[in-house]
């Protein structure tokens, strides 16, 4: 390569933005430091540029340059040199995500993080921030570097309702991890061959402050008054964004005696653009304690905000308080919120706030919830204030609250942006990247296997078909009960003929008739053991299966976490892992289901029991059944989606606008990429939507167009109609869209 060429390369990464992959920043000091970006020249600027030198090399070649009296040096590095270096890195940067929460063994590899690199390159052009970060630097897609949360070198110290505000501890999960590999050397001194002498003397080296990397000042600065009350200045306006409103960082638990509660340690961290306080409660007590509430008080946002809802796709709503107290909406996490986190935005400027705990180890909800208080919480004016309350009253678990001799730790995290003209849509969730770093070092990644191609749906039983001789509800000619899983056989294959090759059933066990209530029931295959011609037959549906490319056979379980012990029965048992009755009666269902052929699973109403005892017997389903994924109804946490994929209704009518899917779980894509989830077209709604008369047919057109809606949106269509497929309609990648290309992990 000549140095006509490679000047040549040079000036045309230069006029880029030095956004070239090929360019390494470096500094004459021994140990290398990242230079600032310069303002991008234009072509016909170039040669006002001084170059001080131009020298090649077998490793490559550097370049020096002075812009303005700043100078800085370039070079670049033969990517043959450094091949070995990036994949010992790559190696490294790989190893240690895989921790779990709770029981889990071994975990299995992290799915979603097997496509990460490709996503990351194919996002880049849908990001307005491409490949660098906001300030100009180049961004390595580090999930545990955001480049937003460094931390402070010390803490700020305030009083806390009781007992003090402390010291930070000496590490915490904050701290940035190692830089991998030795640093880049210095180039070669250049030569300044105009020295008067004639022997060629050393050109002055530049002056190191010139060429030092020059921090991004903060947007936000926090602190904390010994009130124990948090300040939130915007730097370049001065505007208090939060200030004290007399509510304190934790109070006792609503709704119970003060004295049940258990005063937490609080200690306050400053961070770039927020701050975290840690909780720490030691129940050093002989008797058993309740955790309290957590807040974030004083947010000077006007009378009516923008608040984000995540217990859907994380759509914003409008939310006014009128001047007047106000206490409404909210959800609870692990329970309906998809993430323990709230966001709330005013004009331009985001707050986003999470609770960083184990809850899969606590077993207990927090209940999130954007107030405006009253009385003497009105200090300063009518405010705004979050409410993170550990384990409330509405959803209380008793296994939440703090043993005699126990210790917990919680963290809350704020972050706060100001969105600028030109960001991505969803520039919100950076200021959530303390939630998922957290999340993801806790729980890991995806741990299935993600499946875009949509699924044709089968009701084998129905309440519309229970009479007499057929209590069960066996449906229309294919009854399986008499012929057995033939003509199931052949129906499923005219559906193939149409291009699915996926396949779900309901029902599969039979309807209850008197206690119709308890439909779906517990007992999806168990019954087959009953009518040998089911059993029988289940050879024809097995090779079936095998037969189809990729071929995918599911059950819908109902109501599967509520045990019932026998057929037609009012009782119901919340199922316990711990029991061993109740896993061996699962367990039955699920072995006749893999004795069909079964690879995939609908889990019903996962919702009646608690999370922490889903992810305990979602592992243990892994372990028994490794071949099969698992899909949890209703929309799941974010806990849940780590181990089983989950469902929302793509159709909806007759209920609160806000749960209508508009757009991606962003949430989901931003926390667990290489998610998987399955959207609902059912007929009814669709001929609502689309003005179809009752009983009328539903054109096929109509139907694809729905599931090519759904699909450019992240879902897998879910159809229970007969349609034919005249090309692929997949689930998109949908975080390539809706993350920012730099948050892409």
């Amino acid at each position: 390569m000549s140095v006509i060429s490679i000047t040549a390369a040079l000036i045309a990464g230069l006029h880029a933005g030095f956004d070239s992959p090929d360019l390494t920043i470096s500094d004459p000091a021994p140990a290398p430091v990242l230079a600032p970006a310069l303002a991008p020249p234009q072509l016909g600027e170039v040669m006002t540029w001084a170059s001080t030198w131009l020298e090649t090399g077998t490793a490559g070649i550097a370049l020096e340059l002075t812009q303005a009296g700043r100078t800085t040096r370039w070079r670049w590095i033969d990517p043959r040199r450094s091949a070995g270096d990036s994949a010992s890195n790559e190696d490294r940067d790989t190893a240690g995500k895989d921790t779990k929460a709770g029981k889990r063994k071994t975990p299995k590899p992290d799915k979603g993080s097997q496509t990460s690199d490709t996503s990351k390159n194919s996002s880049r052009g849908n990001s307005r921030w491409g490949s660098q970060r906001r300030d100009g630097t180049p961004s390595n897609n580090s999930a545990g570097n955001d480049g937003a949360d460094e931390n402070p070198t010390e803490s700020v110290e305030a009083a806390p309702p009781a007992g003090g505000l402390t010291e930070p501890p000496e590490a915490s999960l904050d701290t940035p991890p190692p830089v991998d590999g030795a640093p880049d050397p210095a180039p070669d001194v250049p030569v300044d061959e105009s020295a008067v002498g004639g022997d060629p003397q050393p050109a002055p080296d530049p002056d190191p402050a010139a060429t030092a990397p020059q921090p991004v000042p903060p947007e936000f600065v926090a602190t904390v008054g010994a009130d124990s009350m948090v300040t939130l200045t915007e730097v370049a306006t001065g505007r208090e964004i939060i200030s004290p409103n007399r509510m304190p960082l934790w109070t006792p638990n609503g709704g119970f005696p003060e004295e049940d509660s258990l005063p937490p340690t609080v200690i306050f961290q400053p961070k770039t653009n927020g701050f975290d306080v840690v909780y720490q409660f030691t129940n050093d007590t002989g008797v058993v304690k309740k955790i309290g509430n957590v807040y974030v008080g004083g947010i000077r946002f006007g009378q009516e905000i923008m608040l984000r809802k995540f217990d859907t796709d994380g759509k914003e709503l409008v939310v006014n308080h009128n001047n007047s107290n106000y206490f409404d909406g909210g959800n609870s996490y692990p329970y309906w919120y998809y993430s323990p986190v709230i966001v709330a935005r005013e004009g331009n400027i985001v707050l986003g706030a999470s609770m960083c705990y184990n809850a899969v180890s606590y077993q207990h909800n927090v209940l999130m919830r954007m107030e405006s208080p009253g009385g003497k919480f009105t200090e300063g004016g009518r405010n705004w204030q979050m409410l993170f309350q550990l384990n409330s009253k509405t959803e209380f678990s008793e296994a939440g609250n703090i043993q005699p001799g126990e210790t917990r730790t919680y963290k809350l995290t704020l972050r706060a942006e100001k969105l600028k003209a030109g960001d991505h849509e969803n520039e919100w969730l950076r200021t959530l990247v303390p939630y998922r770093d957290y999340f993801v070092g806790q729980y890991g990644g995806v741990q299935y296997e993600r499946d875009p191609r949509p699924i044709a749906v089968f009701d084998v039983s129905s309440l519309g078909a229970i009479s007499t001789g057929n209590e069960r509800g066996w449906n229309g000619n294919e009854r399986l009960d008499t012929h057995g899983w033939g003509m199931w056989v052949d129906r499923l294959a005219a559906v193939r003929d149409r291009g699915f090759n996926r396949f779900v059933m309901y029902g599969a066990g039979g309807m209850y008739n008197i206690n119709r209530e308890n439909n779906y029931p517990f007992q999806i295959t168990s019954p087959w053991n009953q009518f040998p011609v089911i059993l029988n037959t289940l050879p024809l549906l097995q090779s079936f299966i095998q037969s189809v490319p990729s071929g995918e056979l599911g059950f819908w379980w109902g109501r599967s976490v509520q045990v019932m012990k026998t057929w037609d029965t009012p009782t119901i048992e919340i199922l316990d892992p711990s029991n061993p009755e109740h896993v061996q009666l699962g367990f039955a269902e699920m072995d006749n289901a893999v004795l069909a052929g079964a690879t995939t699973i609908g889990l019903d109403s996962v919702a009646a029991q608690g999370v922490w005892d889903t992810y305990e017997w979602l592992t243990m389903l892994h372990e028994r059944y490794p071949q099969v994924k698992f899909i949890a109804e209703p929309l799941s946490s974010d806990i849940l989606h780590t181990l089983a994929g989950t469902f929302v209704y793509g159709t909806r009518v007759g209920v609160d606008e806000a749960y209508n899917i508009e757009g991606p779980i962003v949430l989901a894509d931003f926390i667990n990429q290489g998610h998987e989830v399955w959207a609902g077209i059912s007929a009814n709604p669709l001929r609502i939507l689309e003005g179809i008369p009752a009983g009328d047919d539903i054109p096929e057109e109509v139907i694809r167009l729905y599931m090519r809606r759904l699909a450019d949106m992240g879902y897998v269509p879910f159809v229970q109609l007969g349609v034919t497929l005249n090309w692929p309609i997949n689930a998109v990648e949908s975080w390539n869209n809706s993350v920012p290309a730099d948050l892409i992990r």
